[in-house]
C-alpha cells in the first residue's frame, strides 16, 4: 500500500465521519422543533389541565415553549393563583417552568408533568380571624376557607422534582402588620 492510498482512505473516512456528524445534528435539531410545534399545538389543552390539577384559579400574562439544554421547559410568566371563592391572590410566581414527559405530549396527548420550577415565589402568611396561623392574600386579606389544600398537594405529590428557586415569605402579626419576611435564592 502506497501512502497516497492512506491519505486519500483517511480523508474519506473524515467526509463520512463529518457527514454523519452533520445529519445527526440536523436530526436532532428538526426533532426539537417537531416538538415545539406540537407542543404550541396543544398549548391550550396544557393550560386547562395545568388549571384543573392546580385546583385553584390560576392567571399568567405569556407562556412559552423552549428547550433548556435537551430539555423541553414549557415557562408560565407572572403567575398568580387565586383563592377559588375570592378574586384575592395568594401566592405569586414570576415564572413556573414545567418539563413534560416528552413520549406522554407527543403519543398520548395527554402531557404529564415530570419536574416544576418554581422561580421567585411570594407567600404570605400570618393570622386569620380565627386567630389560627393561615396563608394570607398577597396584601394581607384574611381568605375564607376555600382553598382545597388536598387538590394542590396531590398535584405536587405527583411530580418527580419540585424546586423552588428563590422565595419571599411574609410574615404578619394579629394586626396583619408585618412583623418578618424570609427570603432566599
Amino acid at each position: 500500500m502506497s501512502v497516497k492510498f492512506l491519505h486519500k482512505r483517511r480523508g474519506r473516512r473524515i467526509i463520512i465521519f463529518l457527514g454523519t456528524l452533520l445529519l445527526s445534528v440536523l436530526l436532532v435539531v428538526v426533532f426539537m422543533q417537531v416538538v415545539l410545534l406540537k407542543i404550541n399545538q396543544n398549548r391550550d389543552a396544557m393550560v386547562t389541565k395545568l388549571k384543573q390539577e392546580f385546583g385553584v384559579p390560576i392567571t399568567f400574562n405569556n407562556i412559552e415553549a423552549r428547550w433548556f439544554g435537551l430539555s423541553l421547559g414549557v415557562v408560565l410568566k407572572n403567575v398568580i393563583v387565586f383563592d377559588p371563592t375570592t378574586p384575592i391572590g395568594f401566592v405569586s410566581i414570576e415564572n413556573i417552568v414545567l418539563f413534560p414527559d416528552i413520549s406522554s405530549l407527543l403519543f398520548k396527548n395527554d402531557p404529564h408533568l415530570k419536574k416544576m420550577v418554581l422561580q421567585d415565589l411570594k407567600l404570605v402568611s400570618g393570622w386569620d380571624d380565627k386567630n389560627d396561623v393561615s396563608i394570607l392574600g398577597l396584601q394581607g386579606e384574611v381568605l375564607p376557607s376555600g382553598i382545597d389544600y388536598k387538590a394542590f398537594m396531590a398535584l405536587l405529590s405527583k411530580l418527580q422534582r419540585l424546586v423552588v428557586d428563590g422565595a419571599i415569605i411574609e410574615w404578619r402579626g394579629p394586626s396583619l402588620q408585618m412583623k418578618q419576611s424570609l427570603s432566599g435564592k
